[in-house]
């Protein structure tokens, strides 16, 4: 382990190179529905996150000649990978957990039907993982996009012990990713504040970059002042260490003031629309 690691910290370094050599700030596309490889192409983005199948099932998953095609055009492809919650449609889910729960899955996410929340350090959630992420690797994605980083918070109200696993859990997946491909790209979404628990630098020695949602806009709506400089104060601690960081704003309105923001922070940004469904370029 302790070898893995240290080969980890190597290639952390420079992985996110070729990420960072493109000046241009608008180069990241995020779709997770009715995705076309050829449209994607066409689209001109340079970095997209989508995930591993068409449709979220194993059967429909993405071939590797498919992610390839768009490697062949100079297009890094991030798979979308949720560790904090387990979804009903994916590969994994078993039809007995629809009427009793393994122990480890904890309730349903009242905002998103089939997303349930998860013990995250759990052995039995951490393999499912780890097989997951050995589909991601052999398809030939050029690494992951982490969701639902923030369940340390929703869990019950040991929030240190949380972070403390959550943290674990992405150096974990780290590890074992790059020990495989020493350039696969770890992205955690939403947990910029992770810093905050990470007192032994394993969250950041772990990740090559971050993804936040609304940062200055909830859908058309400015987002509070506090609350964005809570943020910005953590975001830029990431950058001063050398992490990118990819900004997804759900808006309509405000869009050059959006753009102007991002691009004076030297952040990627993504324009999505208000809906948040992420199912079209837009």
């Amino acid at each position: 382990m302790i070898i893995l690691l240290l080969i980890s910290l190597i290639f952390i370094s420079c992985s996110g190179n070729d990420i960072k050599q493109n000046n241009d700030n608008n180069s990241w596309l995020v779709q997770y529905q009715n995705i076309n490889i050829d449209d994607i192409i066409k689209s001109n983005y340079k970095t997209v996150i989508i995930d591993y199948s068409k449709d979220g099932s194993d059967m429909h998953s993405f071939t590797k000649s498919e992610i390839d095609k768009l490697k062949n055009h100079n297009i890094k492809v991030i798979s979308y990978l949720s560790i904090g919650e387990a979804e009903d449609y994916r590969f994994y889910w078993k039809n007995s957990w629809n009427t009793k729960y393994p122990i480890w899955i904890k309730y349903e996410n009242p905002d998103w039907k089939g997303n349930y929340k998860v013990e995250y350090w759990n052995k039995e959630w951490e393999n499912i993982i780890y097989i997951y992420l050995d589909k991601i690797l052999k398809i030939g994605f050029d690494g992951v996009y982490l969701d639902v980083i923030d369940a340390y918070k929703y869990l019950d109200s040991n929030i240190n012990y949380n972070a403390e696993k959550m943290i674990e859990f992405i150096e974990k997946i780290s590890i074992y990713t790059k020990s495989k491909n020493p350039n696969f790209l770890i992205i955690p979404q939403n947990s910029e504040d992770l810093l905050k628990y990470d007192k032994e630098n394993k969250f950041l020695n772990s990740i090559d970059g971050v993804g936040v949602e609304s940062l200055w806009f909830y859908k058309n709506k400015p987002q509070d002042k506090k609350n964005t400089d809570y943020r910005l104060k953590f975001l830029r601690q990431l950058q001063s260490k050398g992490k990118f960081i990819y900004v997804i704003e759900y808006i309509n309105k405000n869009i050059y003031t959006a753009k102007q923001l991002a691009i004076k922070n030297n952040f990627y940004y993504y324009i999505a629309k208000p809906d948040s469904d992420l199912d079209e370029i837009n």
